[in-house]
């Protein structure tokens, strides 16, 4: 069990790496393409195109990273006013919804990629991408979110600060 938990590390952690690699993929694009248009008139026809796609691979991979790590953005001033006992039921439900949620998301993008697949569509845009490959991260995206949720759920591990002092603010 120990090795496949760290296998499931090891993937998360790589899929964050990708998510970093995509965001450097984003910027040189971005760079490229204005330097292109300032120097030569005119920009790279298939520049939006190719950013849109990092951009949602970047959200998949980077999302079970950023869930395990309380990277993601959570609002929790009315939770760390609760009576501890209250507080850790109601982290329960928030994480059964949420998991829940991410496994209807997960279930659905599988249908998704299924019938893109079935389908042969081509996404059109600067560049001709299969269809299935535009929806392909979303069913492990959410998928692994939906992991974390539950690890929370099971784990000794939360979301939430027990010492009850505030969190960062503006």
């Amino acid at each position: 069990m120990k090795a496949l938990i760290r296998l499931y590390d090891r993937l998360v952690g790589a899929l964050a790496y990708l998510a970093g690699v995509a965001t450097v993929l984003i910027l040189a694009l971005i760079l490229i393409d204005v330097v292109a248009r300032e120097l030569f008139g005119s920009s790279l026809n298939f520049t939006i195109g190719v950013v849109e796609y990092a951009m949602l691979y970047f959200t998949m991979f980077a999302a079970p990273y950023l869930v395990r790590t309380r990277g993601h953005v959570y609002i929790e001033a009315v939770v760390m006013r609760l009576p501890a006992r209250t507080r850790r039921m109601l982290e329960k439900v928030v994480y059964v919804i949420c998991a829940v949620a991410t496994l209807v998301f997960a279930y659905f993008s599988i249908d998704l990629l299924i019938e893109k697949i079935g389908n042969e569509t081509i996404d059109i845009r600067g560049v001709d991408f299969p269809g299935w490959l535009v929806v392909a991260p979303m069913p492990l995206g959410y998928g692994l979110v939906a992991v974390e949720f539950l690890r929370y759920l099971f784990g000794p591990d939360t979301l939430y600060r027990s010492d009850g002092s505030p969190g960062e603010a503006l």
